[in-house]
């Protein structure tokens, strides 16, 4: 069967109301005029397929950053909040342990990856990398101050024997 009307086109346009019609007929022109401005826009800043463009290792050095900067979070949350809720003081303990490994892995991880997001500046020369580069670069400092701290309330805990 063919859905084709008796003026060639497939849609029945006498139930639409004259502005239904006026804005398919201008649709209609704003495609024949080529790209639109937020076309442009979109296809100039923000990229459609800015993951194929990004090397994999990138993508996976950062997507490892994201999981451990948020499971350095996670654990220091429920750190923090055990401390309200009256933890044990031995789940406290391996709770900043958990903290401390983890970030010296973020730290390490985060490190590295400044290392790669520096090498794509240059290689890549897109701009994108330099506000990766200066995220790592943050994320390596909180991660280095977080080690400090869960190590040294891990160590005051302890207690100090002479």
């Amino acid at each position: 069967m063919n859905d084709d009307k008796e003026d060639g086109s497939r849609f029945d346009f006498s139930l639409m109301s004259a502005a239904e019609v006026d804005t398919l007929e201008i649709d209609e022109a704003e495609d024949m005029d080529g790209l639109g401005v937020l076309e442009e826009f979109t296809g100039k800043f923000l990229e459609s397929n800015m993951q194929e463009r990004i090397p994999m290792l990138f993508r996976l050095m950062r997507r490892c950053v994201v999981f451990l900067s948020l499971l350095v979070a996670g654990l220091f949350m429920m750190f923090a909040i055990g401390n309200f809720q009256m933890f044990l003081d031995s789940d406290l303990n391996l709770l900043l342990f958990m903290t401390t490994s983890v970030s010296i892995l973020l730290s390490l991880m985060s490190a590295s990856s400044a290392v790669v997001s520096f090498v794509c500046i240059f290689l890549e020369k897109r701009l994108r990398y330099v506000f990766f580069f200066f995220g790592f670069i943050v994320t390596f400092c909180v991660a280095v101050a977080l080690v400090f701290f869960s190590r040294g309330v891990n160590i005051l805990s302890f207690g100090i024997t002479v």
